[in-house]
């Protein structure tokens, strides 16, 4: 059994079995008894903590400015988007007989789907067919952002595969790289961003410093604060503002929902990670409660999934990219992090990365650091930056 237990989560696993342990009477069983619990302790192979690893200049910079790309797409075309979302919600409430009729899973049975390749003209039923879903796409003009994002390569939107549901992937990844761009300007970690609510950027004004733009959520594991607030740059505006705009579209088709329960202020101020609600999702989720947190993908699983959101040349490790990654974090796992490889981009790795940059950069103070971080002790946040000094020398990395 130890040897099949990841290094890592042995010590956690280990507890759950003594728990399980003594509940026996309880659950009217023994799974390990109290020797064969000394023994597989005894068995468990040591675990060496490893730093999480520094994302090297150029590629922070680079899955950066991509994301910022994707933003500004979505905000170009965010009026059009909208449209074509109320206009699909309208044509399948009217074939189902009514909106709350159309989110109930497996109401709307096939043939009277609106967006198929039908060539009824519903006349007896009173149903409206718009063909395939990329006439629509293209009738709103978003069938070259859907394409650009979503789309595998080498596939058209007018491929029979590509369906309605193509706007919810593309709604999904627009929350993600949005939650991703927040990460990158304020090192929170990813499970308290991935509670951030629609209204969660606030501008204050100083009269030495002018306005200063701050993230506001929940904090979680080292501290306990009932307002917190994390710094930010200007620049997530965009980001708030693509998130929030599915996060409000989403809220509203859940609100119509009888049988999804929420409470108005999920209605009001939804998160701005959400998952499906639309009717043509057809997932259990259309009856999920809005205070039911979707489970959050890691970094590499969004890139996996959706894989023009980044080039993998882009992503793929040189040696100077090795060279100043190793500098930072010694205990790099060759494994995984080696020239030619691709980068495996985590969550946690945006948090180290800033960590490491803002201490490098001599303009912010420990303090700060610690309170960027929510961290419950200045050891614990110097601790995260641990080699900046060897990013501070180097020129390559003082440029980005």
């Amino acid at each position: 059994l130890s040897s099949l237990l990841a290094p890592s989560t042995a010590a956690g696993f280990l507890a759950q079995l003594h728990n399980l342990f003594e509940a026996r009477d309880i659950l009217g069983f023994t799974l390990l008894d109290r020797e064969s619990l000394r023994r597989l302790e005894a068995a468990l192979p040591a675990h060496s903590e490893r730093q999480t690893p520094y994302i090297p200049p150029r590629i922070w910079s680079y899955q950066n400015k991509r994301l910022r790309t994707f933003l500004d797409d979505f905000l170009e075309h965010r009026q059009r988007l909208e449209d074509c979302f109320q206009f699909c919600l309208e044509a399948y409430a009217k074939n189902a007989g009514s909106m709350a009729l159309a989110l109930q899973r497996g109401h709307i049975i096939r043939t009277r789907r609106p967006f198929i390749g039908s060539d009824s003209t519903g006349a007896r039923t009173g149903a409206e067919f718009h063909g395939h879903f990329s006439i629509t796409a293209k009738r709103f003009g978003i069938d070259g952002l859907l394409e650009r994002w979503v789309l595998p390569s080498g596939q058209s939107i007018e491929d029979k595969e590509s369906t309605i549901r193509l706007l919810s992937s593309y709604f999904s990844l627009s929350s993600y790289v949005a939650m991703a761009y927040m990460l990158n300007f304020s090192m929170m970690r990813v499970e308290e961003a991935s509670q951030l609510r629609v209204n969660c950027l606030i501008v204050e004004h100083d009269e030495h410093f002018g306005p200063i733009s701050l993230l506001a959520g929940p904090t979680t594991k080292t501290i306990t604060d009932d307002d917190p607030r994390w710094v930010t740059s200007p620049s997530v505006k965009v980001a708030v503002d693509a998130a929030g705009c599915v996060a409000t579209l989403r809220a509203t088709v859940a609100g119509a929902n009888p049988a999804t329960p929420k409470v108005a202020d999920d209605l009001r101020n939804p998160n701005l990670l959400m998952r499906s609600y639309e009717p043509w999702a057809g997932s259990k989720a259309l009856s999920m409660p809005l205070s039911v947190r979707p489970s959050i993908l890691g970094y590499t699983q969004i890139t996996k999934a959706f894989p023009k959101l980044f080039d993998d040349g882009e992503l793929t490790i040189t040696e100077a990219d090795i060279a100043i990654a190793r500098l930072v974090t010694p205990t790099l796992d060759s494994s995984s992090y080696g020239v030619g490889k691709l980068w495996p981009l985590a969550w946690h790795q945006l948090r180290r990365t800033g960590a490491v940059n803002m201490q490098a950069s001599g303009l912010v103070s420990d303090a700060s650091v610690q309170y960027q971080l929510k961290h419950a002790s200045r050891a614990m946040s110097l601790y995260y930056g641990q080699g900046y000094s060897k990013v501070r020398l180097n020129q390559a990395a003082q440029n980005d």
